[in-house]
């Protein structure tokens, strides 16, 4: 049985380890200032591996510069940056 569930809606799980290695970087920033916690979930990573990269790193990029004191859900908020660049 392998750990990688897939949804027909969704696609394979992704996880950050699969992320290319700038947008990993990019993450550890995030982390490092506080606008990311822990490790994001599948569907956040799988957000990311379907943009281009200067894509994903625009979109942390934008994520970043936002205020987190106005963030109730951090990921839901980096979720619906990223909803923006896919569309």
């Amino acid at each position: 049985i392998s750990s990688q569930q897939s949804s027909p809606s969704l696609g394979p799980s992704v996880s950050e380890a699969e992320l290319p290695m700038m947008v990993g970087y990019a993450l550890q920033n995030l982390r490092a200032t506080g606008h990311v916690e822990g490790q994001l979930d599948a569907d956040v990573c799988r957000m990311l591996k379907q943009l281009p990269e200067h894509q994903a790193l625009q979109a942390l990029e934008r994520f970043s510069s936002c205020d987190r004191s106005t963030m109730r859900n951090k990921t839901a908020y980096l979720r619906g940056v990223l909803k923006r660049f896919t569309s």
